[in-house]
């Protein structure tokens, strides 16, 4: 159970006109929330209570909310327990409206809304703990025949996950996040406005910062076309916090500048050397996806180079990529071709650059 007694609520809030016409509540007594219980059938969590005693309900800024599941909701406000106000669990657009009316499953208490007007709407989820047990925090999505999508085990944790809009956090504010979270605030926002993300970190200064974020600040570069720019981020990162991640987005900025050149090519030569390690440290840590983008690199950027070409150079490449593609490869397109030329294919038949980004433009690499 999390609870909110010590947490930080500077900046949570978003206390416009609007807000107090609709969501703000007047100050709660004990004997309120007793009340609302009862109406409802649920014990409310503990975390909700005390964030009722801080502010009953709500507009957020801090409207982000993002977990470690790469789940990503943007959410508009927290629902109070004044039923004078509309936007409230027993308000006019309250529990009962959703239920009723909307259809939404009664698994418990719609508990916040979302910028999609209705359309998911947050719930405490009491399924599994009961009425009067910890609920979880689920999404429910209407426009997907009300599949719930788990969001955090608890209140507590849901309020804790949320994180400013990039395009209304300031410097300051950003600053004020650990690096953990900032990297997770800046990759897993949808629609992200890169240019102020990348703006938020030069901010801080380059000589300023830590390795996650200047892995962070290269990935962007890369997704944006600037991988000479990446490429020097990039080696500021210290051996001991070059991971495999490291080698694949670095591979990467040089696989840009190899694009449609030849075997010889400084750039493809360095890629290579590259992805090879890449290659076997996420092999050796069993990262499935991983490889495969590793592997990708190879495939869609350096594709003027053939197979033969870096089989004896770098056997770890050839032997992965033959591995992962005679997957995709029907029997028909392999049929009486040399071990090594399996994977090659006409040019005409490989992605244009614009389907290359596309596949490399993901938002965790």
């Amino acid at each position: 159970m999390s609870h909110l007694k010590d947490f930080n609520w500077t900046g949570f809030w978003k206390d416009t006109d609007y807000a107090f016409e609709s969501y703000i509540g007047r100050e709660v007594t004990d004997e309120d929330i007793k009340n609302a219980e009862t109406e409802l059938g649920y014990t409310l969590p503990a975390a909700y209570i005390e964030l009722l005693k801080n502010h009953n309900g709500g507009v957020v800024k801090k409207n982000c909310f993002i977990n470690d599941n790469d789940d990503c909701v943007y959410v508009t406000g927290i629902y109070g327990i004044d039923r004078d106000k509309k936007y409230s669990l027993l308000g006019e657009m309250g529990n009962e409206f959703w239920i009723s009316k909307v259809k939404y499953p009664p698994i418990g208490v719609v508990v916040a809304d979302t910028i999609s007007g209705g359309h998911d709407m947050i719930f405490l989820d009491y399924r599994e703990c009961g009425p009067t047990g910890e609920p979880k925090v689920v999404r429910a999505d209407q426009e997907c025949d009300y599949s719930m999508t788990p969001l955090a085990d608890n209140f507590g944790d849901f309020i804790k996950n949320l994180y400013f809009n990039i395009e209304e956090i300031t410097d300051e504010e950003f600053q004020e996040l650990s690096d953990t979270e900032k990297v997770k605030l800046l990759n897993e926002q949808e629609g992200i406005d890169f240019k102020r993300a990348m703006e938020l970190l030069t901010n801080i200064g380059i000589d300023n910062l830590s390795p996650i974020l200047l892995s962070a600040l290269g990935r962007m570069y890369n997704n944006n076309g600037r991988a000479a720019e990446a490429i020097d981020l990039f080696e500021r990162i210290d051996e001991a916090h070059r991971d495999w991640s490291w080698y694949y987005r670095c591979g990467y900025a040089y696989g840009m500048l190899g694009y449609g050149k030849s075997y010889e090519s400084e750039h493809v030569q360095k890629a290579l050397q590259l992805i090879e390690t890449g290659i076997k440290m996420t092999k050796e840590a069993h990262l499935d996806k991983q490889l495969v983008w590793c592997c990708e690199v190879v495939k869609y950027h350096l594709f003027k180079i053939k197979p033969k070409q870096y089989k004896e150079d770098y056997p770890v490449i050839f032997e992965t990529i033959k591995n992962v593609f005679d997957k995709k490869n029907s029997q028909d397109a392999t049929e009486g071709k040399d071990v090594e030329d399996v994977n090659e294919c006409d040019e005409d038949n490989y992605p244009t650059y614009d389907i290359v980004h596309w596949i490399f433009n993901k938002h965790t690499y």
